[in-house]
């Protein structure tokens, strides 16, 4: 016959075990103890970087090391680098990290020579200046002042020496540093070179081109010859193929022309001093 066992009565004690409270206790406490002494060391870890991190950044913002003494400049050809320095140094002074190095890309911008320039820093002192300079490719004269301008019609700066460059004679206006050159006046100066360029039967280069009248644009030879073109921008290439062949005709009579006028639809008329000769 099997014995049925009440294990809610006979308990624990019916088989030899009975909870001890005070291990229980114990036990718990040194868990708990072994906890908080792991929060303490992380809470110190966490303390301690912050202190280190807090540290580096003080040192880094006034430690002489970090101070700019430095100024490493590339690509500008016409600026000297003692003028960038100056124009930026008021602005590039100080600690390394904390310039401001936008308002000193707006600076340098300002000036007509700076097409593009970007700042970057060296650790620990050194400032890093890339610029791209404009090209001047003309020069424009205006109220018989002459400034040198790149191909965006922007003036550069007044011209002392013309050198080579092709001279554009506005006229009137109001020139200075702070203006641009219409565009269109450009383009049409730069296709009449362009024409003359491919001149192979004198070689005879252009020095200047006379916008004052837009009827009558003149255009002047290294040689000495007003070449002139009427308002017909799109027939100007056919006009400029019959001016070699009358000029052509001309050298082979050995006559000297000082002027020819291709404003007229259907002749060239060639002039001397005193003589015209249709």
């Amino acid at each position: 016959m099997s014995a049925m066992v009440d294990i809610g009565r006979v308990g624990f004690k019916s088989y030899g075990w009975q909870p001890n409270s005070k291990a229980v206790k114990s036990s718990a406490t040194r868990m708990g103890i072994k906890k908080f002494i792991k929060f303490v060391f992380k809470l110190f870890e966490i303390v301690g970087a912050a202190l280190v991190l807090t540290a580096i950044y003080y040192l880094s913002l006034t430690h002489p090391i970090f101070f700019v003494k430095n100024f490493e400049i590339n690509g500008n050809l016409k600026l000297s680098s003692h003028d960038i320095e100056e124009m930026v140094e008021g602005m590039l002074s100080g600690n390394i990290f904390i310039v401001d190095t936008s308002e000193a890309e707006k600076v340098l911008k300002s000036n007509p020579w700076v097409k593009s320039v970007s700042i970057g820093r060296s650790v620990p002192s050194t400032i890093n200046i890339n610029i791209i300079e404009r090209t001047p490719v003309a020069i424009a004269e205006i109220n018989g002042k002459s400034f040198l301008i790149n191909d965006s019609g922007i003036f550069l700066e007044e011209a002392v020496d013309e050198g080579n460059y092709l001279k554009l004679i506005v006229g009137s206006g109001s020139p200075g540093l702070d203006k641009k050159m219409e565009q269109t006046l450009l383009k049409e100066a730069f296709a009449l070179e362009a024409l003359f360029e491919n001149d192979s039967l004198f070689n005879d280069r252009l020095v200047s081109v006379n916008v004052k009248n837009r009827e009558r644009v003149v255009a002047r030879t290294a040689g000495g010859i007003a070449v002139v073109f009427g308002r017909d921008r799109d027939s100007w290439q056919e006009k400029f193929l019959e001016y070699l062949i009358a000029r052509k005709v001309l050298f082979e009579r050995e006559d000297q022309v000082v002027e020819m006028d291709l404003s007229f639809e259907d002749q060239v008329v060639a002039k001397r001093v005193g003589i015209s000769l249709n």
